[in-house]
């Protein structure tokens, strides 16, 4: 009867845990903690902890409203993209002197333009691979647990491991699952990709130091 009373206990904290959780009746600071608290050593220790985690994360995860800001602040503070990409503007120069700071320049200049152009570029990378997206996913519930739920050095099969150790674990955790799922290949691909095209761009463009003589130069009356 002890037993029984005991499992009937545990069923009514579970229920009721969840129930305040789906009420919103925690708050989102510490609901991960309280929920995968809700009943140590019981039977859904793993269950209540795999949602606390899963509550901890959307305090990471930005809001549509918050992704359309950001953008849209980076989107105005880049250049014009006729400026960016004027053809009038395009040259070639063989110094390396003079190469090395045209590119430093316009790296500089076009700055938010080349983060547009990556930001449109991983979106449509990991629309065209769902995999990336789980991927990522997981590698977030990783850090989560590790390093919001458990701030302090938690103990695996009798080894303290301390933030250090967590690192080294979340690291290796990241290259397994983006073997795994293709993606550290993908954003390899495409960084390098973006690296060439706007290496190129910086190359060839006339930078916002360089004097354009054929339009700067004006006659002198006598």
């Amino acid at each position: 009867r002890g037993e029984e009373k005991n499992r009937e206990e545990r069923r009514s904290w579970r229920a009721w845990d969840m129930a305040e959780f789906q009420e919103g009746k925690y708050s989102t600071g510490n609901s991960a903690a309280t929920v995968a608290n809700a009943e140590p050593g019981g039977d859904g220790g793993a269950g209540s902890a795999a949602v606390g985690t899963l509550a901890t994360m959307t305090q990471y995860i930005p809001s549509i409203d918050t992704i359309k800001e950001r953008f849209g602040d980076i989107w105005t503070r880049s250049r014009p993209w006729g400026e960016f990409g004027s053809v009038a503007q395009m040259q070639v120069i063989t110094n390396p002197g003079e190469l090395k700071d045209r590119m430093l320049d316009n790296f500089q200049y076009f700055f938010f333009n080349y983060l547009v152009i990556l930001i449109v570029l991983s979106a449509l990378t990991i629309l065209t691979s769902p995999l990336s997206l789980l991927g990522g996913f997981f590698i977030l519930a990783a850090y989560v647990y590790l390093f919001v739920m458990n701030n302090e050095p938690i103990v695996v099969s009798g080894y303290e491991l301390d933030n250090k150790g967590k690192m080294v674990v979340v690291v290796l955790f990241s290259l397994v699952v983006l073997w795994l799922t293709g993606a550290g290949a993908t954003f390899t691909g495409l960084l390098i990709t973006m690296s060439i095209l706007s290496s190129i761009h910086a190359a060839v463009r006339k930078s916002s130091n360089e004097v354009d003589f054929e339009t700067a130069y004006e006659p002198v009356n006598i």
